[in-house]
């Protein structure tokens, strides 16, 4: 009877640890999906916005994203937004406060240009040439930017203001390319017509963008006016360079508040116009912190004036920097494996970092985002991952993509939020009992009745074994 009440124990002992091991399994291979969608995607419908240019774009400053676009890479003629470009590449050879001396490179402008008024020998800062190229316009200044670059680049003080031209045209076309334009081409340094000169409103956009990002050209392109000597009343009296006081007033209309498509927000940058090209504008406004440039090619007047305030109307009141991700949100929850069974199931990821970006509420919508495990912290159970005990709060525990129409966005590090202990034999034991009672209820009473059964039959065959003895008697 005794071996018989080692053996039932010894079953009933075993038969609870197995249990308990495969309630621990099943909790760590609980499913959980790791993709999470914010939003359901929903279509965002063309926007016409009925403009007169042949072709037009609208671009976040900041980013480079495209909220508008009428036929962008199409190649056209910029006429003087050229300039843009060769103040950019005047700037890359000269500082602002440098001296260049005027020279006979003027005579090379054709006599229908707009002209800033520079005279030979006249001295000026390379900080009043940006002027002379932004305010009024000047072919002159754009040859004159030409010149000096050119001869310092080759160091030829004697190079003939054609090969000028054609050095200054290879630098502002390799500049062109490393910003990332795609359809430009230049020949000269201000625009006047030639059937080789070419961009599009994308590349002029992408052009104006770095543009903007130098203070002292922001600064100009927002300027109306300029009044003051040209030298900056630097040369000294008894010197035999000259110097000459100049008026310049702006031909953009979007920045004048006296005229009648003065639009306040706007802060330049660059007009131009051809008979082949028609009327052109880069244009920049800024609205808290939405930063916009509009560029509109072979349009007319007022229609680019108006054309531009379309444009940025429609990205003001479309677009806005909306919240994705703030720091210290938990973001998702990761399913856990081998943790202590008294604890969560999962445990929170959050991210450190906020971050918002220029976007319309239809595309906030279809804005989508995946989880991704770190395989340093985790192991794999029935082809799915999980994060694996014990974790401490603010390890490193996956990543987060976000995505918009399939395009990735950001991405971002997961850290833990809380701490994880890891299961233990004990613990398990302890768990399966807590919530386990009715079913050790229900093997103790097992136990209790096959130990009166077994009771009874040992206490007849002990009867049994009496009668039989006094039988033979």
């Amino acid at each position: 009877m005794k071996n018989r009440f080692k053996i039932l124990l010894f079953l009933l002992v075993f038969s609870f640890i197995f249990s308990t091991a495969a309630f621990a399994d099943e909790i760590e291979t609980s499913d959980t999906d790791s993709t999470e969608t914010v939003y359901e995607p929903t279509s965002l419908g063309a926007t016409e916005l009925d403009l007169s240019a042949e072709t037009a774009v609208l671009m976040d400053a900041d980013t480079g994203k495209i909220l508008y676009d009428k036929d962008m890479n199409r190649t056209m003629y910029p006429a003087s937004t050229t300039k843009i470009l060769t103040a950019l590449v005047l700037l890359d050879y000269f500082s602002p406060e440098a001296i260049i001396r005027i020279g006979n490179e003027i005579a090379y402008v054709p006599g229908d240009s707009s002209k800033a008024g520079h005279v030979v020998n006249e001295c000026i800062t390379v900080e009043n040439l940006l002027r002379g190229l932004i305010i009024p316009s000047g072919n002159d200044t754009a040859t004159v930017a030409a010149a000096a670059v050119a001869k310092r680049y080759m160091n030829d003080e004697s190079l003939p203001y054609e090969s000028c031209e054609q050095v200054f045209s290879q630098l502002m076309n390799a500049k062109a390319e490393g910003l990332g334009t795609k359809n430009t081409h230049f020949v000269n340094p201000h625009g006047y017509h030639n059937k080789d000169h070419y961009t599009t409103a994308y590349d002029m956009a992408v052009i104006s963008r770095e543009a903007m990002k130098n203070p002292l050209i922001a600064e100009i392109a927002a300027q109306t006016a300029f009044y003051g000597n040209g030298a900056e009343n630097t040369l000294e009296e008894d010197s035999d360079m000259i110097s000459q006081t100049y008026t310049w007033n702006t031909h953009n209309f979007l920045i004048s508040p006296g005229s009648a498509y003065y639009y306040p927000n706007a802060k330049g940058i660059k007009t131009g116009f051809t008979d082949e090209a028609g009327c052109c504008l880069a244009a920049y406004a800024e609205n808290g912190n939405v930063k916009l440039i509009a560029v509109l090619f072979n349009d007319t007047d007022p229609e680019r004036w108006l054309d531009a305030r379309k444009l940025f109307n429609y990205g003001f009141d479309n677009y806005s920097y909306l919240n994705i991700q703030e720091s210290g949100e938990v973001i998702t929850e990761m399913p856990l494996s081998g943790q202590d069974p008294f604890g969560p199931e999962t445990i929170g990821a959050y991210a450190r970092q906020d971050k918002s970006f220029l976007l319309s509420e239809e595309e906030y919508g279809r804005i989508t985002k995946e989880f991704e495990l770190n395989p340093a912290a985790s192991v794999i159970k029935d082809d799915a991952y999980y994060i694996k005990a014990p974790v401490a709060q603010g390890d490193e525990i996956g990543k987060v993509k976000y995505f918009l129409d399939g395009e990735t966005l950001f991405e971002d590090n997961l850290y833990a939020k809380t701490d994880i202990q890891k299961a233990t034999i004990l613990n398990s034991l302890k768990y399966f009992a807590t919530n386990n009672m009715k079913i050790i209820a229900i093997v103790i009473i097992i136990i209790i009745v096959i130990l009166a059964a077994v009771g009874s039959l040992r206490a007849k065959a002990r009867r049994r074994r009496k009668v039989k003895g006094k039988g033979r008697r």
